[in-house]
């Protein structure tokens, strides 16, 4: 997935959300679908048709969580907003290339030819067989998605 610290919303081209399902399959995950109603983004690239908005389970530096993103039809790789990094404390050292994370996780960053800066989103936990899940509301969505979760104290705010 692309860092776009840019953006205000995650995004994703239909096709890359085929792809990415199918590279979920392994790990008995899968995205889910919060609605498919149409609307249209605009930025930078210009206007883009939006098809619906998903949940996609990712595994960011070892800890498994999701990222809602609207899915646009037209080929778009999967953009991680700004709202994202803000919520997991990222810091991004251009220097190292990667990604410091507010539980002091790292995530290597991979500069691609377009000049973009990527991570790897499927480094799911190793050793854990669920999600920590800290908001009572998420459960079902770890469920549709294939996610095992353990409910701790509900915090409103991360």
């Amino acid at each position: 997935m692309l860092l776009d610290t840019g953006a205000q919303e995650g995004i994703i081209g239909l096709p890359e959300l085929n792809a990415h399902a199918e590279a979920l399959k392994p790990y008995n995950l899968k995205p889910i679908w919060l609605h498919r109603n149409e609307s249209f983004t605009s930025g930078v690239g210009g206007r883009a048709k939006i098809v619906g908005v998903v949940r996609i389970p990712a595994g960011i530096a070892g800890n498994s969580t999701y990222v809602t993103m609207k899915v646009c039809e037209s080929s778009t790789p999967p953009l991680l907003p700004m709202t994202l990094l803000q919520k997991y404390e990222a810091v991004i050292n251009c220097r190292t290339n990667t990604v410091t994370w507010g539980d002091g996780t790292v995530s290597a960053c991979r500069t691609l030819p377009s000049e973009h800066i990527a991570i790897n989103c499927m480094e799911f936990a190793k050793g854990k067989s669920y999600v920590v899940c800290h908001l009572p509301c998420y459960g079902p969505y770890y469920e549709q998605m294939g996610i095992q979760y353990k409910q701790v104290a509900n915090i409103t705010s991360y």
